[in-house]
């Protein structure tokens, strides 16, 4: 038996979700990292913004629109040649994500012939998208960030803020699956923040100590803390 001591352990690649509003900013958080290091993998089609960020002459990116360009991305990302390459990967977005798959599972008549089935079209692209999140999350090598909107929705009476997906209980799901949460704010002067632990009306989590509960919004400044660098 092979007895390891703090010294042995290291921190792996993070793996994070951020969620907000619309135009929150959360597409031009791909600039706080290093963009001869990060792919961008855009469902949206909204990278122009940050063509107005500094530095981003380097950028990388590639645009997805199909569940099979999805998973051709994330065979490609397995081989060493892209590990050697890339140190983070941005997923814009996992909401984008889940509308896909609801419509290409919704597309398949063995599955959806009506609204007869729509519980079982909800409770298969809850399945699949719980599937795609892990698969990204648990990719080796990489930091791996994923985007989101947000959603507003009742708890204890109060109304809260989550991740959207499709489907009541998506976005839930979604807080289980990620050890690091981060709800993105920007105030009416345009500075954005992220907060990094649960508010009294909005899910976040951060398995690291090291952050403070508002951090700034640069994900390699963040990067930096965490792996204590």
């Amino acid at each position: 038996m092979e007895i390891l001591g703090a010294k042995d352990i290291h921190v792996g690649g993070v793996k994070c979700l951020i969620y907000g509003t619309a135009g929150t900013g959360k597409t031009t958080l791909a600039s706080t990292l290093d963009p001869k290091r990060t792919l961008i993998v855009s469902f949206e089609s909204g990278l122009l913004s940050l063509l107005d960020e500094p530095g981003m002459e380097d950028l990388q990116y590639v645009n997805v629109t199909t569940l099979k360009g999805l998973n051709e991305v994330y065979t490609e990302l397995l081989k060493p040649e892209y590990q050697a390459k890339f140190d983070n990967i941005f997923i814009d977005s996992l909401s984008e994500i889940s509308e896909l798959v609801l419509a290409t599972v919704k597309a398949d008549p063995k599955v959806y012939k009506g609204m007869q089935d729509n519980m079982k079209l909800y409770m298969i692209t809850q399945e699949e998208m719980v599937k795609v999140a892990k698969a990204f999350r648990d990719l080796s090598g990489y930091n791996v960030f994923m985007t989101a909107l947000s959603e507003t929705y009742v708890k204890n009476m109060k109304e809260c803020t989550r991740p959207a997906m499709v489907g009541q209980k998506l976005g839930n799901k979604m807080l289980s699956l990620f050890d690091f949460i981060f709800y993105m704010t920007s105030d009416d002067d345009g500075k954005r923040a992220l907060y990094t632990q649960p508010g009294a009306t909005f899910e976040a989590k951060s398995r690291s100590r090291k952050l403070q509960n508002k951090e700034e919004a640069d994900l390699g400044r963040t990067l930096t803390i965490i792996k204590g660098k």
